[in-house]
């Protein structure tokens, strides 16, 4: 059975696909290999780089007169863009690609989350396999000094079987807990094709990431204090989502007006071909002359604007929800940090209760190394206990990082790393 056991579990750590190894690969240096291979992401628009083309549209048209090809005629019509509508246009193009890069830039923020969130939980995992084997440890004393006092008149066999039971659980959750971390580590492989090799400097590395590579909770707290509630809105990236519609729309309405203000429609040549009977009319040149009318009643023109005024009340909307949630998250994370403050101090007052009840009892002849054992397992449950506490810390610090628009306002910045600073 124990057999069986150990062959499962290291089954399961050969399905990390090759991901666990012998080496460690630290936080720092894993984001650094996610920031390299993703840097090409960062929204840009240098590509677009100089206004449209003056030219609206060319025309060729040609024509007989009479049936006879020997006088054909050919006319060239070329509508010119003026400069007004040629900028607005570009504007919008602007706008658009940057449009484009928010919407790609989900894709990015769901690998980037990803990212964080299983760092996280390799770290929590590991300080959590760290203290069951201790626990294991002390669960195994504790059987060994039972087992020495059965031969005592009255020793309770249940406390004997109720240590064994436990040492029990602990060896099966020890058993899941290492599937779960080679798990992980193919989960944090997985979130790009240059992790997933795990083969940095011909070298396989396996992801044992620690809790003492994260920023601490202190650091966490200040943070989330101390950011601005009205820059968080600023960079949002719903927020800038509906800032490029509306700006859309504006330039598409200046592009309209511009398009109606422009005087010259078109220029023309007309050559009537080399056998036309009077020479000195072969060549033509004409021109088109508009007369601008006030567009700004227009049908398209009053759409954009009402269209306009819809964006400009989803975009306050939009900005008053996000404050809601923004301070609503601060608030339950800061209060998950106070909530874990008073656990801390209850373990800690505990620590010196069991401080004074083993040096006032445990220095009496006769008395069983057992109390100092249960004093000890409850102290790493304690630390267990805590361990789950910050966790949950963590993952609402990531959510609110990524709902607030910070992960990809600054996406290269690794906001749980150790050297975190802001």
């Amino acid at each position: 059975m124990a057999l069986q056991k150990t062959f499962s579990t290291a089954l399961l750590f050969l399905l990390g696909l090759s991901i666990w190894a012998q080496e460690s690969l630290s936080l720092d240096e894993y984001f650094n290999i996610l920031k390299s291979t993703n840097e090409n992401r960062i929204r840009s628009t240098a590509d677009i780089a100089s206004l449209p083309t003056w030219i609206d549209d060319i025309e060729f048209r040609t024509q007989t007169d009479e049936f006879d090809f020997e006088r054909q005629r050919y006319v060239l019509r070329v509508s010119p863009i003026n400069k007004d509508r040629r900028i607005a246009e570009y504007q919008i193009l602007r706008a658009m690609k940057e449009e484009a890069s928010l919407q790609y830039d989900d894709i990015f923020e769901t690998e980037l989350k990803l990212a964080y969130t299983s760092a996280i939980s390799m770290a929590f995992l590991n300080a959590q396999d760290q203290y069951q084997s201790e626990l294991e440890k002390v669960l195994l004393d504790q059987i060994t000094v039972m087992e020495k006092l059965t031969v005592l008149p009255g020793f309770k066999y249940e406390d004997l079987l109720d240590a064994t039971n436990t040492k029990n659980k602990i060896l099966l959750e020890k058993s899941i807990l290492q599937a779960k971390i080679a798990n992980m580590n193919y989960q944090l492989g997985s979130v790009n094709k240059e992790l997933n090799s795990s083969n940095i400097d011909g070298v396989k590395k396996a992801f044992n990431f620690e809790t003492r590579d994260l920023i601490n909770i202190d650091q966490i707290e200040m943070f989330v204090a101390s950011v601005s509630e009205d820059a968080l809105v600023l960079q949002n990236p719903m927020v800038r989502s509906n800032q490029l519609a509306k700006e859309i729309l504006r330039r598409e309405r200046e592009a309209e007006l511009a398009e109606d203000a422009q005087i010259l429609d078109f220029v023309q040549v007309e050559y009537r071909g080399p056998n036309y009977l009077e020479r000195a009319d072969k060549w033509r040149f004409g021109a088109g002359i508009r007369f601008p009318v006030n567009k700004e009643k227009n049908f398209n023109v009053q759409k954009i604007k009402l269209e306009n005024d819809l964006e400009n009340l989803d975009l306050e909307i939009e900005q008053r929800v996000l404050r809601h949630e923004i301070r609503n998250e601060r608030s339950e994370l800061l209060q998950l940090i106070a909530d874990y403050r008073r656990y801390e101090t209850y373990v800690e007052n505990e620590l010196i209760d069991h401080k004074r009840i083993t040096e006032k009892y445990l220095t009496k002849e006769g008395t069983s190394p057992l109390l100092l054992l249960k004093i000890k397992e409850q102290e790493i449950e304690n630390k267990m206990v805590l361990l789950e506490k910050q966790e949950e810390i963590y993952a609402a610090y990531i959510d609110f990082v990524e709902d607030s628009g910070m992960m990809m306002f600054q996406p290269f910045k690794n906001y749980i790393s150790s050297n975190f600073s802001f």
